[in-house]
């Protein structure tokens, strides 16, 4: 503690209460150290006058209130008897009147500052073991929704995620709440620890990669894979309340979940997942819809593998057909010269990374389609299309253009060799299309109103086993369901509908 003789000064007092360093004041201030040591010393005066007054005040007022430090209320009220400590204003302005003032402390205040112990009680909450950590991450989520305002979720998890993965009911209540929250206007940036297994990664793949197409979330990943020590589990509403957990692969199932909503957890946390974010790569790259081609330029023209091309698609895809027929569609539509040349060169551009650029480098190119979703398209009304979002309008396709695109497809699986068409019956869906060049790059979008997004992946754990999700999900389709001639059996029987 400073001495109080000739030179003692109230912000250097404050400081060693508060426990506020020179270089973390200075930083704050945006001026050099040497001018806050000399504060400090006495060396120079802190004038009422000065710019740098006021600002200096609010960020005291900041470091008492939200570490919960209860310091400067007994100062002010010893230093001026009738303020309205209530008073946001009236409190800023009296504490830059102390803190350019010489008059000495008055024995209370001056004992608070020199037995401050920089410590606060808080009031946490433990959950125990595997079913505990599923019973805290959705009070976690519930809490979030309870909040009046959006705000920003922060996630990461290194540790073992069998409490996420095992239990699919589980994780079907843990996606529904975090859509309703993203629906809600709240946003999530998540750290994704990709150093896991297949099954972990098929997680990923089939929940994460869908709620990245509400265009609400940011994603990174740690870039070296390496054995930790302990692993944490960190989930922060920023500013509100933070869970957390860690463990030891030597324990796996010996875990605990904490909940605190205290400043200093909030603070230290956010901390740590901030600096995560600094030193990793981005994960997923996101883009509106109508920028898919943008996503699509990253494959490159040097690939040399014969491995199949995998895509998944939710119905039949217009960027298969010939231009003549996408003219009939939009033509229907009464729209202008301009903008049917415009979602020509759209569809153009998928066709080349669906359908031309595979063909031109002999890649084989394995299409599955659900075959019930199938039925519903051509069997159905008017349906409305992905285009929707390109023409921000909706756009809709009559049963006999339906036909026709099924007539063309078709064609396509009757005289190309490299082509395969295979009818999924699997109750494993997801709500997007997906395709993936081998070790190359992942991409994914979905037509849906809720999904008006488009990303991509080029992260080599989460490509490989994207490949092999859709692999397995070919292979699931009965050989039947995938065998040319009864494909396109079945498929002429649609035309009969």
């Amino acid at each position: 503690m400073p001495s109080l003789g000739k030179g003692y000064c109230h912000l250097s007092l404050l400081m060693a209460a508060m426990n506020i360093t020179t270089k973390e004041l200075a930083a704050t201030l945006h001026v050099d150290q040497s001018l806050v040591s000399k504060w400090r010393n006495n060396k120079r005066h802190l004038s009422a006058n000065s710019a740098y007054l006021v600002p200096l005040s609010h960020y005291i007022l900041e470091i008492d209130t939200r570490g919960q430090l209860n310091i400067l209320n007994s100062i002010l009220s010893s230093f001026d008897s009738e303020l309205d400590l209530e008073n946001p204003e009236e409190k800023l302005n009296c504490l830059a009147r102390w803190l350019t003032s010489s008059s000495p402390l008055e024995p209370p205040a001056l004992a608070l500052l020199a037995n401050k112990t920089h410590s606060y009680e808080a009031t946490i909450r433990v959950w125990n073991g595997l079913s505990g950590r599923q019973e805290a991450v959705l009070f976690f989520l519930d809490q979030v929704l309870s909040l009046p305002n959006p705000t920003k979720l922060m996630l990461v998890s290194q540790e073992d995620i069998a409490w996420l993965t095992e239990n699919l009911d589980f994780l079907e209540k843990w996606q529904v709440k975090l859509m309703t929250i993203l629906k809600k206007g709240h946003t999530i940036s998540i750290v994704h620890w990709v150093d896991r297994s297949a099954n972990i990664i098929n997680s990923i793949i089939k929940y994460w990669l869908p709620l990245h197409l509400t265009g609400k979330i940011q994603s990174w990943y740690a870039p070296l894979y390496v054995d930790l020590p302990y692993q944490k589990t960190i989930f922060i509403a920023e500013n509100n309340f933070v869970l957390s957990g860690i463990s030891s692969s030597l324990t796996p199932r010996n875990i605990f979940s904490t909940f605190a909503a205290d400043p200093g957890s909030l603070q230290q946390y956010t901390t740590v997942f901030n600096s995560m974010v600094k030193q990793y790569e981005r994960f997923i790259n996101v883009v509106a819809y109508s920028k898919l081609p943008e996503l699509m330029g990253n494959y490159p023209d040097t690939i040399t593998s014969k491995e199949p091309f995998y895509c998944l698609f939710s119905a039949l895809p217009l960027c298969l057909n010939s231009p003549d027929l996408l003219q009939e569609i939009l033509l229907d539509q009464d729209l202008p010269l301009e903008t049917r040349n415009r979602v020509i060169a759209f569809l153009q551009e998928l066709n080349n990374f669906y359908f031309a650029y595979p063909l031109q480098k002999s890649i084989p190119v394995s299409y599955i389609i659900d075959e019930e979703a199938l039925h519903q398209y051509i069997s159905g009304g008017s349906i409305s299309l992905e285009l929707s979002f390109l023409l921000e309008k909706p756009v809709y396709l009559t049963k006999e253009k339906r036909l026709k695109q099924l007539q063309e497809i078709i064609k396509l699986v009757e005289t190309l060799p490299e082509i395969e068409l295979g009818l999924s019956t699997s109750t494993e869906k997801i709500p997007l299309n997906l395709s993936v060049y081998p070790n190359q790059l992942v991409i994914a979008y979905s037509e849906l109103a809720q999904f008006p997004y488009a990303l991509s992946a080029t992260e080599s754990t989460v490509v490989n086993a994207s490949n092999k999700y859709l692999e397995a999900l070919w292979y699931k389709i009965p050989r039947i369901k995938r065998n040319k001639d009864d494909v396109i059996e079945v498929l002429k029987s649609l035309l009969k509908i």
